[in-house]
């Protein structure tokens, strides 16, 4: 017989791989555009000629730079391997049928990266603005030279929900085997699961409607919705 464990029931070391990586990107947020700045503007050196005061930067020493640019891929490497991992770990628990880790995971993942792709958001519009008034909108003719940038900056953020994505696949998956997924329904929640700002709803109808989960945290999460939503209204009309 075996002995009881003490304290209650030990935590979920698997549960340090979306948590990892939540904080990896929100957490360090700042510290990475303290790092990608530079970097940003080096390349903005060359695709906006115009701006020549950039020539007089310090950060334009080419040992700092590398440092700097070594520090971005370092970064990125980082994440790329946690996002496998997270991966791997999905499937391996839905082998074995591991279904409150999946839900769980998948909220962690879906909720904690809300401040990250707002942040995403609100610099991408700012670099916009930047590089309209910088340029006196100039910029405007070289659209079609920066679509392909602005594609691999999308395909790029839309990546990083992946992990969370794929504990999402193996909620989808479970719920099929459990009976409380028809095949048509489980096709329209994995296209949202991998949708932009769909995924968080219907990551949010999934553990409440389906599994009776996390229903706390999505009330927490549609009233902190609902109060940005109003301050953005406020704030808009009171440019108006």
């Amino acid at each position: 017989m075996t002995p009881k464990q003490e304290g209650g029931p030990r935590f979920d070391r698997h549960y340090l791989l979306p948590i990892t990586y939540a904080l990896t990107l929100t957490a360090s947020y700042p510290a990475l555009l303290w790092l990608a700045y530079p970097v940003l503007l080096w390349l903005g050196k060359y695709a906006l000629a115009a701006l020549t005061v950039a020539e007089n930067l310090s950060f334009w020493e080419p040992a700092l730079f590398r440092l700097l640019l070594a520090g971005v891929l370092l970064y990125a490497l980082f994440l790329l391997l946690l996002g496998a991992a997270n991966i791997i770990c999905s499937f391996r628990m839905a082998q074995r049928g591991e279904i409150r880790f999946c839900i769980n995971a998948m909220l962690i993942l879906k909720y904690g990266l809300i401040p990250f792709f707002l942040f995403n958001y609100l610099l991408g519009l700012l670099v916009c603005l930047a590089f309209f008034v910088g340029t006196r909108g100039m910029i405007l003719f070289a659209f079609p030279v920066t679509v392909p940038f602005l594609l691999l900056a999308v395909f790029s953020v839309w990546a990083m929900l992946l992990p969370g994505s794929f504990y999402g696949l193996q909620v989808v998956r479970l719920g099929i085997r459990q009976g409380k997924l028809a095949f048509p329904a489980a096709i329209f929640h994995l296209l949202l699961q991998f949708t932009f700002v769909a995924d968080v709803f219907d990551a949010m109808y999934l553990s409440v409607k389906k599994w009776e989960m996390g229903k706390k945290s999505a009330a927490a999460v549609c009233m902190a919705c609902l109060l940005g939503a109003a301050a953005t209204a406020l704030a808009a009309l009171h440019l108006l």
